[in-house]
């Protein structure tokens, strides 16, 4: 179980993203509460799927010997597949990074400078 508590706030943050809320509501186009909700929905439960999914092909690929960092089961084998696999996990996360950065990014602006990026980019 300490394993399971060690990994539980990257799950519930994965999920939650709330601190993303307010720039997605805001990039809607007639923004109500509705479709802010099927927004959530949609997204959540895509994640759920994709989780879901990468998981149990994870775990079925090694079974029993499958280990924390699924990469680690390849340590062997640094075959094009695999490599490939790693570039891409590592794109993802920096990819990831900009998510974490661009709510940071708006409330500094606003406070700031009181105003939005897409106000000040001179459109």
């Amino acid at each position: 179980w300490s394993s399971a508590t060690f990994s539980f706030p990257l799950v519930a943050l994965a999920f939650l993203s709330q601190f993303n809320m307010l720039s997605v509501h805001a990039s809607l186009t007639d923004p109500t509460r509705s479709r802010l909700l099927s927004v959530i929905n949609a997204s959540t439960g895509i994640c759920t799927v994709l989780f879901l999914v990468f998981g149990a092909a994870g775990y079925l690929y090694a079974l029993g010997d499958t280990r924390d960092n699924i990469l680690l089961n390849f340590e062997g084998d640094n075959g094009v597949p695999i490599r490939a696999g790693k570039v891409g996990l590592g794109t993802a996360i920096m990819a990831g990074i900009s998510m974490i950065v661009l709510p940071c990014r708006e409330a500094m602006f606003r406070l700031y400078f009181g105003l939005t990026s897409s106000s000040s980019s001179g459109g």
